[in-house]
């Protein structure tokens, strides 16, 4: 049932979730309007995250307690083919964190649902351009009117 690698992923995950509570203890410090504060939903995403860590510890254990071995052989190729998608989604992300202040949200937002929405294979360019455009706005108009978060507007500033 569990693979090869997954203690790594079940390590990988405890680590990872047990960084994010550490750091989430630092926000307790700062005003928050809600009770549970700053550092709550992160708190509870990275226990969700170690839960699923020790959950895959535990099942390649069983696995490699029970003798079942796994292939020796490792395609790389489709290994790459499968992680490729998740690396280019990843770097057209940081892209858009890296440019969102200066170029600001109404323009570099349908450039990154339509950049994720062309590496995950779709290809009609209208339902593209419709799906990023109408998706950017309706987020737009809800969370900067809505519940008045001041998005980054960038170079469009002087409009709103």
């Amino acid at each position: 049932m569990f693979k090869r690698y997954d203690w790594s992923v079940g390590l990988a995950s405890i680590l990872l979730g047990a960084f994010i509570i550490y750091r989430s203890s630092f926000w307790a410090n700062y005003q928050s309007s809600e009770s549970a504060g700053p550092g709550y939903v992160p708190v509870i995403l990275a226990w969700g995250m170690i839960i699923i860590g020790v959950i895959h510890l535990v099942g390649w254990w069983i696995d490699y307690k029970r003798g079942k071995k796994t292939e020796d052989k490792i395609d790389y190729a489709k290994e790459w083919r499968e992680f490729k998608p998740l690396l280019m989604i990843v770097a057209v992300s940081i892209i858009y964190i890296l440019a969102l202040k200066t170029v600001g949200y109404l323009l570099m937002t349908p450039l990154l649902i339509g950049s994720i929405l062309w590496i995950i294979k779709e290809r009609k360019i209208k339902g593209i351009i419709i799906t990023s455009i109408s998706v950017t706005i309706i987020l737009f108009l809800i969370f900067f009117y809505g519940l008045s978060i001041k998005l980054p507007l960038g170079i469009m500033k002087p409009f709103f």
